[in-house]
């Protein structure tokens, strides 16, 4: 996930009052020590919630919203991470 991908996501659940912390440094499964950005949350449906609301409320144009086929995704104990 790019870095500007992962700061929507974050402006998305700080915006509906989430708590989210944005990783600059995720290896994820498989990725044999590279590193991406992610964005850890409390679950995935709290993000989409919270997506579709910053999405409507500030007008957010179809072309500004990250494409979602191409998350991952991996537990992290209690919370989740999409990268």
């Amino acid at each position: 996930m790019t870095k500007e991908h992962a700061q929507f996501f974050k402006s998305a659940l700080e915006y509906d009052g989430e708590e989210c912390d944005l990783r600059e440094d995720y290896s994820g499964r498989g990725m044999m020590g590279k590193q991406t950005c992610g964005i850890v949350f409390s679950g995935p449906t709290i993000l989409m919630a919270s997506v579709l609301t910053y999405i409507k409320e500030n007008e957010i144009p179809h072309s500004q919203i990250p494409d979602l086929e191409i998350i991952k995704v991996d537990n992290m104990g209690m919370d989740v991470i999409w990268y």
